[in-house]
């Protein structure tokens, strides 16, 4: 059977996109048969490679999920892939979108709007969020529908399993995504006199007090903590009559909440501002979300630091994790280019064991010496220097970047020196297909978040072939060693020829994450006295590993509470899911 439909598969592939459907890429398709993640490297197809697999489960009667890196992915492969399924006889649709082919399906659903349409279909793309809010929202409307007596009846039916679920970057969803759940939140009442007051007195507050004298970030945890002195200078400051109705201790821990937003969210980095509103940025995709908001409290401490009208504090009304709603499918398999590093977690976590494909071609990427340098402004210089003897040279070249405004910053002094380049990160994502398709031209200088490293091609010429290729900059290293390698390959794909080459200063900002600021600086001071590039390079490693590890507990404690919580809730007759006891 299966032999059979790789033969209509390769022929549909061939004819209706031109793509030759090859054996490498049928053998990891097999692997996504079974309960298995097939680790591809960039460039090898995994597109082609998971619409095999999606048609063969579709063709045994099974309802398939594909969760992509992100929506515009989601659309774009299921539009793609649309004509190779239909020669299949299978129908596809994208929840990002809400459409779906075949007219018999679309007739089915006629009733159905948005995504209800979508889910009709054979196999449905979409991102691991969109699938997991669906499922609460429909998880809300059976409830609704059910009535209070039928509560716990409709409550076991939405805990069956689902289907198929195939993971496309399987590392970024499963688990970057899963150190944060999916919540749905409603808005609560708008906020008093007294609390915008509060809220507004406390940023004005925070601008003034010092790190270390009046306040000091509380190890390991996302807080800070005023000192005595700090107490008092907070308390001393005139407040608005609206306050009077706040207690001393709600007015300091409003004063800590500010502190914390003065020195640890920063605009351009963790959020931005938009239309009079906070969109916050996702740490791992370089993406921005209006639909995220920042909870405790923090989402009003951010408007309130950068003086934009006060949102309500909004309240949770369905939630789960990523681990959970995983476990909820019957069948689950993916494919990423970086999963060998964290095969642990995803045999521990998940029960997928990682399976190594070979190259189609052998890899002729090569590895330049990593640059080290002892400030940025000096880092951002040497990038400038590199970028403009390969623009001579007619090679292109990708400089990738872990923040917004680190984007802008090397794009203002590639500006200074006359180079130009075109600059993608969040405040442009809807540029994001056309910027990268086009960097891999001779001369070409792109610089992008790393929302860049995932999902689209970037096609080179024979001209740049023979000048060596696409040159990827890693401009400062990630928290996750697994995205400085996907970004890395962006290039040498295929067998085409390519390099890259790894910045670091020991002002970067990883040090600080995974230390703190006061020993960041420590680090920056032996540098400066000693100049040993090898130990700050070592420095730097050890960091993200230690990184790699808190982030790993965090995930591990995250399952834990919620299984927890989830056996009580269930004690007590209620949903897990739609009885949250209290917000994140």
């Amino acid at each position: 059977m299966i032999q059979d439909l790789r033969a209509a598969f390769t022929r549909a592939a061939q004819v209706r996109l031109g793509l030759s459907f090859r054996d490498v890429q049928a053998a990891a398709a097999k692997h996504l048969l079974h309960r298995r993640i097939a680790e591809m490297q960039t460039g090898e197809g995994k597109t082609l490679t998971t619409a095999f697999a999606a048609a063969a489960h579709a063709r045994a009667g099974r309802h398939v999920f594909v969760a992509t890196a992100n929506a515009y992915l989601a659309n774009r492969d299921a539009a793609w892939m649309r004509p190779v399924f239909e020669d299949l006889d299978v129908t596809v649709g994208s929840a990002c979108t809400g459409t779906c082919t075949r007219e018999a399906a679309q007739q089915s659903a006629q009733k159905a709007t948005g995504n209800q349409v979508s889910y009709q279909a054979n196999i449905t793309y979409g991102t691991i969020r969109q699938f997991g809010f669906d499922f609460l929202r429909d998880s809300i409307r059976r409830r609704q529908q059910a009535g209070v007596t039928q509560a716990l009846e409709a409550r076991d039916r939405l805990s069956k399993p689902l289907d198929v679920l195939i993971v496309d970057e399987a590392d970024s969803v499963l688990i970057d995504e899963a150190r944060t759940p999916m919540i749905i939140t409603a808005a609560g009442d708008g906020l008093c006199d007294g609390e915008q007051a509060l809220f507004r007195w406390a940023a004005d507050v925070a601008r003034i007090l010092t790190p270390g004298p009046d306040c000091l970030p509380l190890d390991s945890q996302n807080a800070y903590a005023l000192t005595s002195a700090g107490r008092r200078r907070a308390l001393d400051r005139p407040m608005p009559p609206a306050m009077n109705r706040f207690s001393t201790t709600e007015i300091l821990h409003a004063v800590e909440r500010a502190v914390l937003v003065q020195h640890e969210y920063h605009r351009d980095h963790q959020y931005l501002v938009r239309n009079q509103q906070v969109d916050v940025v996702d740490e791992y995709t370089g993406r921005a979300s209006t639909q995220r908001t920042m909870s405790g409290g923090v989402h009003q401490a951010v408007e309130a630091k950068e003086g934009l009208p006060l949102s309500p504090v909004t309240k949770s009304i369905a939630r789960i994790t990523v681990q959970d709603f995983v476990a909820k499918f019957d069948h689950v398999c993916g494919l990423t280019a970086t999963a060998h590093e964290d095969r642990h977690e995803l045999a521990a976590v998940y029960r997928l064991r990682v399976k190594r494909i070979p190259t189609f071609r052998p890899v002729q990427r090569a590895s330049l010496p990593t640059v080290v340098c002892a400030s940025r402004a000096e880092k951002w210089n040497q990038i400038s220097t590199e970028i403009a003897e390969l623009a001579v040279a007619g090679r292109p070249v990708l400089v990738g970047t872990r923040t917004i405004e680190q984007s802008e910053s090397l794009g203002e002094v590639l500006q200074e020196h006359g180079i130009e380049h075109q600059l993608l990160n969040a405040k442009n994502p809807e540029q994001e297909a056309v910027i990268i398709a086009q960097a891999g031209r001779s001369g070409c200088v792109t610089i992008a978040t790393n929302m860049a490293g995932r999902g689209t091609d970037i096609p080179i010429t024979d001209d740049v072939r023979a000048r060596g290729g696409l040159h990827v900059i890693v401009s400062e290293m990630h928290a996750a060693h697994r995205i400085d390698q996907q970004l890395m390959g962006r290039c040498g794909r295929q067998g085409d020829p390519g390099s890259t080459r790894l910045f670091v200063s020991a002002e970067d900002e990883l040090l600080a994450l995974a230390w703190g600021k006061d020993i960041a600086n420590q680090i920056k001071i032996k540098f400066d006295a000693r100049r040993n590039k090898r130990w700050l390079i070592r420095q730097f490693v050890r960091a993200q590993q230690h990184l790699a590890r808190l982030y790993r507990q965090q995930r591990e404690q995250l399952t834990q509470v919620e299984s927890r919580m989830a056996e009580s809730m269930r004690l007590l007759g209620l949903d897990p899911h739609l009885d949250p006891i209290a917000d994140d």
